[in-house]
C-alpha cells in the first residue's frame, strides 16, 4: 500500500518491485486512498491479478 510519500520515492518502488518480480512475486501497488476508500474496487482487482 502506498501513502504520499511514495511519490517521493516512486524510483526506490521501482527498484523494489523489479527485484521482486525477478523472484517471481506479483507486486500490485494500491493507494492509501484506494484501500481506506474503496475497499470492493480494491479486492477486485486483487482478484483479477491472481486469476491465470
Amino acid at each position: 500500500m502506498d501513502g504520499g510519500i511514495h511519490k517521493q520515492q516512486e524510483e526506490e518502488a521501482k527498484n523494489r518491485t523489479s527485484k521482486l518480480n525477478e523472484r517471481e512475486y506479483k507486486v500490485i501497488r494500491l493507494t492509501n486512498e484506494e484501500v481506506f476508500n474503496d475497499i470492493n474496487a480494491v479486492l477486485e482487482k486483487i482478484k483479477n491479478e491472481l486469476r491465470p
